[in-house]
């Protein structure tokens, strides 16, 4: 429970999330909600919507599976992206 309440406070700091990411080298995250404009809001800042089974499995150990058959599911690739060469 307590830590879907902390969800919106991350939210509200993506760049240092996607910094933290990188910094772990990771190549994508991923955002969960329940709501919809969550979700528009995941889509404004670069997030693709994707299906459950995107979502890596150690995700799933020990989550509500009631809530879990409502979730949106979103990734983000947090790679660097490299300057076209010209």
């Amino acid at each position: 429970m307590r830590a879907r309440m902390r969800a919106p406070a991350r939210a509200r700091r993506p760049g240092r999330r996607r910094g933290r990411a990188r910094a772990q080298r990771l190549r994508t995250v991923y955002g969960l909600t329940t709501q919809p404009r969550v979700g528009a809001f995941f889509e404004r800042l670069g997030f693709t919507q994707v299906g459950l089974d995107a979502v890596p499995a150690s995700r799933w150990r020990g989550y509500d599976r009631r809530r879990r058959g409502r979730l949106l599911c979103y990734q983000r690739d947090v790679r660097r992206r490299r300057a076209p060469h010209a």
